[in-house]
């Protein structure tokens, strides 16, 4: 169902349409596939200061867009993101991404997050809660590899998606969660565990 909405999505995007806005959850990836119409412009880079953090953060989002290819349809002005990889008709796939512009440290996080499912594969690792988890850990060592500062917002948003994250999983009918996740496994839920190395 969340395949489908995102391809009629990006029907009415492709046509120049403006269909009616549907709500979306945080972290949100998916996989739109045929999809045959020609690329949208990169966003526009929100305004913003010249200070050396800002700088800093402008520098990183020219590296990740370098090393992994993706574009930016938009700059969220929300603390949401979507990573999504189109697939074509004529064989060529493109890497797209919604996030807020890196302008502090959560922001920052939720912008890595989003790179982070492109760089391990958007839909290739399961289940589901899995993926978010290894996108939320390559997101931190990355920050951690640049420099950037991790403070408690970030920490605590982290532990807020991935409880949101496992729960889902676990509504939907999950019964065996890998160990990665047991710190986020609702204290009501019964599942079993299987060992499963986060990329």
């Amino acid at each position: 169902m969340n395949a489908m909405r995102l391809f009629t999505q990006f029907v009415f995007d492709f046509l120049g349409a403006t269909p009616k806005p549907r709500r979306k959850a945080r972290g949100q990836t998916a996989t739109v596939r045929k999809a045959t119409s020609r690329r949208h412009s990169e966003a526009v880079r929100p305004s913003r200061s010249g200070s050396p953090r800002q700088l800093h953060y402008d520098a990183l989002v020219d590296a990740m867009q370098q090393r992994y290819d993706f574009r930016v349809r938009k700059w969220r002005t929300n603390l949401s993101g979507v990573a999504i990889r189109v697939e074509r008709r004529d064989g060529t796939t493109e890497k797209l991404l919604e996030s807020p512009y890196p302008t502090s440290p959560l922001r920052c996080a939720i912008f890595l997050h989003e790179v982070g499912h492109h760089a391990l594969g958007v839909g290739s690792i399961t289940p589901r809660c899995l993926e978010e988890h290894a996108a939320w850990m390559w997101s931190l060592n990355t920050m951690r590899e640049h420099g950037c500062l991790i403070d408690a917002r970030v920490e605590r948003r982290v532990e807020r998606s991935m409880h949101y994250a496992v729960a889902k999983a676990v509504r939907r009918g999950l019964r065996r969660l890998p160990v990665e996740l047991l710190p986020y496994l609702p204290a009501h839920a019964r599942v079993q565990t299987q060992s499963m190395a986060s990329p």
